[in-house]
Protein backbone atom coordinates (compact mmCIF):
# COMPACT_ATOMS: atom_id res chain seq x y z
CA UNK A 1 0.00 0.00 0.00
CA UNK A 2 2.81 2.36 -0.65
CA UNK A 3 1.43 3.65 -3.50
CA UNK A 4 -1.56 5.05 -0.71
CA UNK A 5 0.84 6.44 1.13
CA UNK A 6 2.21 8.55 -1.32
CA UNK A 7 -1.73 9.46 -2.60
CA UNK A 8 -3.93 9.45 0.89
CA UNK A 9 -4.02 11.32 3.88
CA UNK A 10 -2.71 9.02 6.63
CA UNK A 11 -6.70 8.08 7.59
CA UNK A 12 -7.49 6.88 4.02
CA UNK A 13 -4.73 4.63 3.40
CA UNK A 14 -5.43 2.98 6.41
CA UNK A 15 -9.02 2.79 6.12
CA UNK A 16 -8.43 1.69 2.18
CA UNK A 17 -5.74 -0.94 4.00
CA UNK A 18 -8.62 -2.85 6.54
CA UNK A 19 -10.72 -3.21 3.08
CA UNK A 20 -7.74 -4.49 1.19
CA UNK A 21 -6.84 -6.68 3.88
CA UNK A 22 -10.62 -8.03 4.33
CA UNK A 23 -10.94 -9.29 0.94
CA UNK A 24 -8.98 -12.34 -0.81
CA UNK A 25 -7.68 -11.89 -4.61
CA UNK A 26 -7.29 -14.61 -7.18
CA UNK A 27 -3.38 -13.53 -8.04
CA UNK A 28 -1.52 -10.68 -7.56
CA UNK A 29 -2.89 -8.98 -11.25
CA UNK A 30 -6.40 -8.95 -9.53
CA UNK A 31 -4.79 -6.76 -6.14
CA UNK A 32 -2.93 -4.83 -8.58
CA UNK A 33 -5.80 -3.85 -10.95
CA UNK A 34 -8.14 -3.11 -7.95
CA UNK A 35 -5.10 -0.87 -6.32
CA UNK A 36 -5.20 1.18 -10.05
CA UNK A 37 -8.36 1.77 -9.16
CA UNK A 38 -8.50 3.07 -6.27
CA UNK A 39 -5.50 5.09 -7.11
CA UNK A 40 -7.53 6.41 -10.00
CA UNK A 41 -9.93 7.63 -7.76
CA UNK A 42 -12.61 5.50 -8.27
CA UNK A 43 -14.80 4.63 -4.36
CA UNK A 44 -13.66 1.70 -2.78
CA UNK A 45 -17.25 0.86 -2.19
CA UNK A 46 -17.30 0.44 -6.09
CA UNK A 47 -13.96 -1.55 -6.06
CA UNK A 48 -15.30 -4.03 -4.22
CA UNK A 49 -18.90 -3.85 -5.04
CA UNK A 50 -19.93 -3.54 -1.19
CA UNK A 51 -20.90 -0.94 1.74
CA UNK A 52 -21.48 -1.90 5.19
CA UNK A 53 -24.71 0.09 6.32
CA UNK A 54 -26.18 -0.77 10.26
CA UNK A 55 -25.81 -4.30 10.77
CA UNK A 56 -25.94 -5.67 6.82
CA UNK A 57 -23.53 -5.04 3.50
CA UNK A 58 -25.13 -4.16 0.46
CA UNK A 59 -23.94 -4.40 -2.93
CA UNK A 60 -22.98 -0.94 -4.34
CA UNK A 61 -21.63 0.03 -7.78
CA UNK A 62 -21.83 2.64 -11.02
CA UNK A 63 -25.00 4.66 -10.88
CA UNK A 64 -26.02 3.90 -6.85
CA UNK A 65 -25.24 6.37 -4.13
CA UNK A 66 -22.81 4.93 -1.64
CA UNK A 67 -24.56 4.59 1.71
CA UNK A 68 -23.41 6.88 4.31
CA UNK A 69 -23.12 7.12 8.06
CA UNK A 70 -25.17 9.62 8.23
CA UNK A 71 -28.38 7.63 6.94
CA UNK A 72 -27.68 4.98 9.08
CA UNK A 73 -28.35 7.75 11.96
CA UNK A 74 -31.61 8.32 10.04
CA UNK A 75 -32.52 4.28 10.09
CA UNK A 76 -31.38 4.58 14.08
CA UNK A 77 -33.55 7.52 14.52
CA UNK A 78 -36.53 5.82 13.07
CA UNK A 79 -35.95 2.74 14.84
CA UNK A 80 -35.89 4.57 18.46
CA UNK A 81 -39.23 6.44 17.76
CA UNK A 82 -41.38 5.05 19.90
CA UNK A 83 -44.74 7.00 18.39
CA UNK A 84 -44.13 5.17 15.04
CA UNK A 85 -43.10 1.72 15.64
CA UNK A 86 -46.84 0.33 14.97
CA UNK A 87 -46.95 2.05 11.71
CA UNK A 88 -47.40 -0.59 8.87
CA UNK A 89 -46.90 1.24 5.66
CA UNK A 90 -43.86 3.02 4.80
CA UNK A 91 -42.52 4.70 1.64
CA UNK A 92 -38.82 4.63 0.52
CA UNK A 93 -38.43 8.33 -2.01
CA UNK A 94 -35.02 7.96 -4.18
CA UNK A 95 -34.12 4.39 -2.36
CA UNK A 96 -30.97 3.87 -4.59
CA UNK A 97 -29.37 0.33 -2.80
CA UNK A 98 -32.72 -0.17 -1.07
CA UNK A 99 -30.29 0.39 1.98
CA UNK A 100 -32.50 2.12 4.21
CA UNK A 101 -35.73 0.30 2.87
CA UNK A 102 -34.48 -3.25 3.58
CA UNK A 103 -32.16 -2.52 6.70
CA UNK A 104 -35.48 -1.33 8.75
CA UNK A 105 -37.38 -4.24 6.85
CA UNK A 106 -35.01 -6.31 8.52
CA UNK A 107 -35.43 -4.63 11.78
CA UNK A 108 -39.09 -4.29 12.11
CA UNK A 109 -41.53 -6.12 9.89
CA UNK A 110 -42.96 -2.93 8.11
CA UNK A 111 -44.11 -3.41 4.69
CA UNK A 112 -42.01 -0.95 2.30
CA UNK A 113 -42.66 0.55 -0.86
CA UNK A 114 -39.18 1.89 -2.29
CA UNK A 115 -38.98 3.95 -5.32
CA UNK A 116 -36.25 5.17 -7.90
CA UNK A 117 -36.54 6.94 -10.94
CA UNK A 118 -32.90 5.39 -11.74
CA UNK A 119 -32.85 2.11 -13.29
CA UNK A 120 -29.09 1.73 -12.81
CA UNK A 121 -29.93 2.24 -9.00
CA UNK A 122 -32.74 0.14 -9.08
CA UNK A 123 -30.24 -2.92 -10.21
CA UNK A 124 -28.45 -2.59 -7.30
CA UNK A 125 -31.60 -2.46 -4.97
CA UNK A 126 -32.90 -5.28 -7.15
CA UNK A 127 -29.48 -7.26 -5.87
CA UNK A 128 -29.47 -6.39 -2.15
CA UNK A 129 -33.49 -7.29 -2.30
CA UNK A 130 -32.34 -10.83 -4.03
CA UNK A 131 -29.91 -11.40 -0.55
CA UNK A 132 -32.97 -10.77 1.74
CA UNK A 133 -34.77 -13.32 4.21
CA UNK A 134 -38.00 -14.55 2.09
CA UNK A 135 -40.35 -13.22 5.19
CA UNK A 136 -38.20 -9.68 4.30
CA UNK A 137 -38.66 -9.52 0.14
CA UNK A 138 -42.19 -10.28 0.55
CA UNK A 139 -42.78 -6.67 2.48
CA UNK A 140 -40.80 -4.77 0.43
CA UNK A 141 -41.62 -3.99 -3.10
CA UNK A 142 -39.30 -2.35 -5.70
CA UNK A 143 -40.56 0.40 -8.04
CA UNK A 144 -39.30 2.48 -10.98
CA UNK A 145 -40.88 5.73 -11.09
CA UNK A 146 -40.51 9.64 -11.38
CA UNK A 147 -41.76 10.66 -7.84
CA UNK A 148 -41.57 14.63 -8.86
CA UNK A 149 -44.82 13.56 -11.81
CA UNK A 150 -47.03 12.28 -8.40
CA UNK A 151 -50.13 13.73 -7.86
CA UNK A 152 -50.89 11.90 -4.84
CA UNK A 153 -49.16 9.67 -1.95
CA UNK A 154 -49.95 5.55 -2.45
CA UNK A 155 -53.11 4.66 -0.71
CA UNK A 156 -52.39 3.32 3.09
CA UNK A 157 -49.04 4.85 3.49
CA UNK A 158 -48.20 6.50 6.76
CA UNK A 159 -44.44 7.41 6.76
CA UNK A 160 -42.38 8.25 4.49
CA UNK A 161 -38.46 8.25 4.92
CA UNK A 162 -35.86 9.24 2.44
CA UNK A 163 -32.63 10.81 1.74
CA UNK A 164 -33.13 12.42 -1.49
CA UNK A 165 -31.19 14.67 -3.65
CA UNK A 166 -30.05 18.38 -1.93
CA UNK A 167 -26.80 19.34 -2.94
CA UNK A 168 -27.46 22.82 -4.80
CA UNK A 169 -25.23 24.06 -7.98
CA UNK A 170 -23.03 26.32 -5.74
CA UNK A 171 -21.88 23.32 -3.64
CA UNK A 172 -20.30 21.32 -6.23
CA UNK A 173 -17.03 23.04 -5.78
CA UNK A 174 -16.84 21.63 -2.08
CA UNK A 175 -17.67 18.28 -3.43
CA UNK A 176 -14.93 15.75 -3.69
CA UNK A 177 -14.05 14.44 -6.55
CA UNK A 178 -14.33 10.77 -5.45
CA UNK A 179 -17.83 12.22 -4.48
CA UNK A 180 -18.86 13.98 -7.41
CA UNK A 181 -16.96 11.99 -10.36
CA UNK A 182 -18.17 8.56 -9.79
CA UNK A 183 -21.54 8.70 -7.86
CA UNK A 184 -24.14 9.74 -9.91
CA UNK A 185 -25.22 13.17 -10.53
CA UNK A 186 -28.99 12.80 -10.00
CA UNK A 187 -28.97 11.18 -6.43
CA UNK A 188 -26.81 14.00 -5.54
CA UNK A 189 -27.65 17.42 -7.04
CA UNK A 190 -30.93 19.34 -7.13
CA UNK A 191 -29.35 21.82 -9.40
CA UNK A 192 -32.57 24.15 -10.03
CA UNK A 193 -33.89 24.42 -6.47
CA UNK A 194 -32.21 21.86 -3.54
CA UNK A 195 -35.43 21.73 -2.20
CA UNK A 196 -37.21 20.38 -4.85
CA UNK A 197 -37.68 16.97 -3.98
CA UNK A 198 -38.93 18.71 -0.03
CA UNK A 199 -41.61 20.88 -1.39
CA UNK A 200 -42.94 18.32 -3.68
CA UNK A 201 -43.34 15.96 -0.40
CA UNK A 202 -45.02 18.52 1.97
CA UNK A 203 -47.39 19.48 -1.75
CA UNK A 204 -48.77 16.27 -1.00
CA UNK A 205 -49.00 16.38 2.19
CA UNK A 206 -50.86 19.53 2.17
CA UNK A 207 -53.37 17.58 -0.37
CA UNK A 208 -54.16 13.99 1.45
CA UNK A 209 -56.65 13.87 4.14
CA UNK A 210 -54.10 10.68 6.15
CA UNK A 211 -51.77 11.92 8.83
CA UNK A 212 -48.46 10.98 7.93
CA UNK A 213 -44.67 10.81 9.71
CA UNK A 214 -41.90 11.84 7.32
CA UNK A 215 -38.54 11.13 8.41
CA UNK A 216 -35.76 12.85 6.26
CA UNK A 217 -32.34 13.36 5.38
CA UNK A 218 -31.17 17.17 4.72
CA UNK A 219 -28.78 19.62 3.67
CA UNK A 220 -27.16 21.11 6.85
CA UNK A 221 -26.74 24.57 5.14
CA UNK A 222 -30.71 25.02 4.38
CA UNK A 223 -31.99 22.76 7.39
CA UNK A 224 -33.95 26.59 8.21
CA UNK A 225 -35.49 27.16 4.77
CA UNK A 226 -36.55 23.02 4.41
CA UNK A 227 -38.18 22.97 7.87
CA UNK A 228 -40.08 25.96 6.44
CA UNK A 229 -41.63 24.36 3.31
CA UNK A 230 -43.33 21.54 5.47
CA UNK A 231 -44.13 23.77 8.60
CA UNK A 232 -45.86 26.22 6.20
CA UNK A 233 -47.68 23.37 4.53
CA UNK A 234 -49.36 22.76 8.06
CA UNK A 235 -46.97 20.25 9.34
CA UNK A 236 -45.12 19.86 12.60
CA UNK A 237 -41.20 19.93 12.16
CA UNK A 238 -38.32 19.13 14.07
CA UNK A 239 -35.07 19.82 12.96
CA UNK A 240 -32.53 16.74 14.65
CA UNK A 241 -28.66 17.00 14.53
CA UNK A 242 -26.36 14.35 13.57
CA UNK A 243 -23.63 12.80 16.05
CA UNK A 244 -21.52 15.61 14.24
CA UNK A 245 -23.62 18.51 15.70
CA UNK A 246 -25.10 19.38 11.95
CA UNK A 247 -28.78 19.97 11.60
CA UNK A 248 -28.97 16.81 8.97
CA UNK A 249 -32.40 15.67 9.80
CA UNK A 250 -35.90 16.53 9.67
CA UNK A 251 -39.30 14.79 11.43
CA UNK A 252 -42.42 15.86 10.11
CA UNK A 253 -45.76 14.78 11.19
CA UNK A 254 -48.71 15.53 8.87
CA UNK A 255 -51.71 15.84 11.34
CA UNK A 256 -54.64 15.13 8.00
CA UNK A 257 -57.78 17.05 8.57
Amino acid sequence: MERCRNAFSADETQAFWLWFSAHSFADHEEYKQKLDRLLSGEPIQYIFQSAPFHRYEYAVGPGCLIPRPETEELVELILQKPEIQSLQQWLDIGTGSGCIALTLAQERPWNFKAVDISAEALHWAQKNWNNCPTPVKERVELQATDFLSWNKWPDGIQAIVSNPPYIATQEKPQIKDRVDKWEPTCALYSPNDPLLFYRKMAELCANTNSELWLFLEINQVLAEETSEVFSEAGCLTKKIADLSGNLRFIEAYWPGF
